[in-house]
């Protein structure tokens, strides 16, 4: 967390508020001689991704000409602004005059001296705006200044009737202060917004959390919070009081969960009422960016590179991702574009695509993406019957036989018809979709992802640094095996390689970077080897260019691939490729370069079958003390190879051509909907319903209750016990494979799992 990159440092200007007629959320500030910290806090509004709002601020009794004069500038600044006056009387009274100011139904608490991410009113208001049977939304939060944190806690009222663990600001619908005593205007700064939550709780109201921090707290020494601590008797009191108050909330209400809104399902796409063009000072041309997560991954950077060089063009993004997901890559996004909205956080399914229809109006986008993301796949043809006039464009990594028949490969075939144009991260992959999906749209061109040849150069990685930190010994030999430690890579085909190699060779390492959902089982299975101080396990690494300065060959034993990001990577830093002979890797690795190594097993059926092969992994165990103790290979022509031919910025430029040529009209739109328009509504409303229900199974999924299910339910084991094999193989199938690992992983390492393998065997075996 970096809390330098606080908002509100500077205003951004974009809207004309004289044009912004409609609004939606009252934003009301208590003002007292806070004119230190009142500018930073109004950048912090006035640049907000949601323009439809008004901002109330009530001056509390500051009298002094400087916070006058500071008022009347803010005032002046925007059209949205107004400013009341009173007699000091304290946040409580003042929030209730500006409540009673207000011209909206949605009420959002700002200080005077508090800050908001750009993204704050939009994700808040929709939030509420799309669940109605919530009372009012709220984020996480970080402190700043005199004290920095993170401050992320789930909410339940249990917690809340023993510490409040709220704060102040939340997107509140109006009509939760129709009781006049919500705010005690008695309660001059004593616990004011604890005592205010307390009593919307033992209303029965509930919020919606929004996982995402949102509020920036300002932390100082002088608050009132300080002066409460130091008045022993005033904070017995205070506490009197929060107990009185807590007794009338009811235990064991959490917040409104979202998205599993059953009364939801099988509902029609619908237009929002607010979905209307933004007011812009300055014309601002978009790009929509669909993709399914903010991962560590190569299609990641690729995502990342894509937004970088857009922004570099003159270009916004708004980007959209449709999956729940850590999303470790988020920060480094909003490095480049404030517009991220990871849908999942905020809304229910079945708005998805009531958003992207809402996004495309207010920002008038001409042109979509969509890379990867499965949801976004089967929302195009709603998009192209909406939007006759935009540029739809997809990119394709590789096909995925063992994923959904085809993956993304073959939906892109499917949805050839409303696809304007296809880029293809390598020709094998491009052979494959015409071959075997019937890819139909000319408009195709192969797009290595390529690497940035500038900062991958062997003299700019610290080798030394590396070498030091994990106690490497000059002159032993470096195996790097870099990228996401999860099924599709075979970590654990590389371990028996490792194996072998080491105890052939005593001045060896495998140096192994990435995290991922096989990490614990590598951790543990390399603890138990008689090599495990010749294994580096570094975990996730931002920086991987020191990595490849130390190693002398990288290693890719991937079941699956299109073409590595990280053997580009590799070779531009002058390193030898040993690879699986899958995907387009052999359009990049030869002889000359490193080694292709034939992938003995099927993609179709191994992805989770671990027993490798002694012909496989002897093949490895060959190439590798091939290239290491007996290879000449051009280290310098691996770097010239990558600068000429694949330094990112080709493709990347290339395609950033296309949306230029789109924006200035240089290419005439002809693909038109053509077809029913209710069936299309239908696609939508359908895969919305199973996007849903596979929402459903992941949660029974982690909470085990299938598992339990089958142990408690004697019935399901009499007879032959076919039942419960099918109960088995339901659950097993309707995973995706993380969840298939999480499920072997249940399985093979716990005891209930044990016994239910036992059971399981047992069944099999009587047929």
């Amino acid at each position: 967390m970096n809390f330098e990159n606080r908002p509100g440092k500077q205003r951004l200007d974009r809207f004309d508020s004289k044009r912004i007629k409609q609004r939606y959320v009252s934003v009301v500030t208590p003002y007292y001689n806070a004119s230190k910290y009142i500018m930073e806090t109004a950048n912090s509004l006035l640049n907000q991704t949601f323009p439809f709002f008004e901002w109330i601020i009530v001056n509390d009794g500051s009298t002094s000409k400087h916070e006058l004069e500071v008022l009347a500038k803010l005032e002046n600044i925007d059209d949205r602004i107004r400013v009341y006056h009173q007699e000091n009387s304290g946040a409580s009274k003042a929030r209730n005059y500006g409540i009673s100011k207000s011209q909206t139904e949605y009420i959002v608490f700002l200080d005077a001296d508090d800050l908001i991410d750009p993204l704050y009113l939009e994700y808040t208001f929709l939030g509420i705006y799309t669940n109605q049977e919530a009372s009012w939304t709220f984020t996480n939060s970080i402190g700043f200044d005199k004290q920095e944190y993170l401050w992320e806690p789930e909410f339940s009222t249990t917690k809340m009737k023993e510490e409040n663990i709220l704060s102040y600001i939340g997107c509140i619908k109006k009509t939760v202060f129709q009781d006049k005593d919500m705010y005690d205007e008695n309660n001059k700064n004593l616990w004011e917004d604890y005592q205010f939550w307390l009593k919307v709780l033992s209303k029965g109201h509930r919020p919606i959390q929004i996982k995402k921090p949102f509020f920036w707290y300002r932390r100082l020494d002088s608050g009132e919070l300080s002066k409460i601590e130091k008045n022993p008797e005033l904070k017995k009191e205070l506490k009197k009081r929060i107990k009185a108050l807590a007794m009338n909330v009811p235990d064991n209400v959490l917040a409104i969960d979202f998205l599993l809104r059953h009364e939801l399902e099988f509902t029609e796409p619908v237009k929002w009422e607010i979905s209307q063009k933004f007011p812009l000072i300055k014309k601002e041309k978009y790009v929509l960016l669909m993709i399914p997560h903010l991962e560590m991954g190569g299609a990641d950077i690729f995502n990342l590179d894509l937004v970088k060089t857009l922004v570099n063009n003159g270009y916004k993004v708004a980007l959209i991702t449709t999956e729940k997901s850590e999303n470790l890559l988020e920060s480094r996004f909003k490095e480049i574009t404030t517009e991220i909205y990871t849908l999942s956080s905020f809304l229910n399914v079945n708005h998805y695509i009531s958003f992207i229809h809402y996004l495309i109006v207010t920002r008038d986008i001409k042109v979509v993406f969509n890379i990867s993301s499965f949801y976004g796949y089967y929302a195009l043809p709603w998009i192209r019957k909406e939007f006759s006039d935009i540029y739809i464009y997809d990119y394709i990594h590789a096909d995925s036989k063992y994923w959904r028949n085809g993956g993304y490969a073959r939906l892109s075939s499917v949805f050839d018809s409303v696809i304007d144009k296809t880029w293809i991260a390598n020709r094998t992959t491009l052979e494959i979709m015409e071959e075997d999906y019937n890819k139909r749209n000319n408009n195709t061109q192969v797009c290595y992802i390529g690497t940035d040849t500038e900062y991958f150069n062997p003299h700019l990685g610290d080798e030394k640094k590396i070498r030091e930190k994990y106690k490497i010994p000059n002159g032993n030999k470096v195996v790097l095996f870099l990228c996401r430690i999860n099924p599709e890579k075979r970590p654990f085909l590389m371990f028996d390689i490792a194996e072998k190699l080491l105890a052939q060779h005593k001045d060896m390492f495998f140096l192994i970077v990435g995290d991922g959902e096989n990490y614990d089982l590598l951790h543990d299975k390399i603890k138990k080897s008689s090599f495990s101080n010749r294994f580096i396990l570094t975990g996730e690494q931002k920086n991987t260019r020191d990595f490849y300065a130390i190693s002398d060959v990288l290693l890719i034993t991937s079941l699956k691939e299109g073409l590595t990001l990280t053997a580009f990577e590799a070779m531009s830093m002058g390193l030898p490729v040993i690879s699986s002979d899958v995907g387009g890797q052999k359009e990049l690795i030869n002889s000359e370069r490193g080694e292709l190594i034939p992938c003995l097993q099927d993609e179709a059926k191994d992805l989770f079958n671990y027993d490798y092969s002694a012909e496989e992994i002897n093949l490895y165990v060959i190439a590798i003390n091939r290239i290491l103790y007996n290879s000449a290979i051009d280290k310098n022509g691996l770097r010239d190879l990558i600068i000429k031919n694949y330094d990112k910025y080709i493709g990347l430029n290339s395609i950033c051509s296309e949306v230029n040529a789109v924006y200035d009209k240089m290419v005439e739109h002809s693909n038109k909907f053509v077809g029913d328009s209710r069936i299309i509504d239908e696609l939508v409303t359908i895969f919305s319903a199973y996007q849903q229900k596979e929402e459903v199974a992941n949660r029974l999924w982690l909470n085990k209750l299938r598992i339990e299910d089958i142990l408690n339910n004697k019935e399901l084991f009499a007879g032959n016990g076919s039942s419960a094999e099918l109960r088995l193989q339901e659950i097993y199938s309707m995973r995706s494979w993380k969840m298939i690992e999480k499920y072997q992983r249940f399985m093979n390492n716990t005891a209930v799992g044990k016994v239910l393998s036992k059971i399981r065997d047992g069944i099999r075996g009587t047929k």
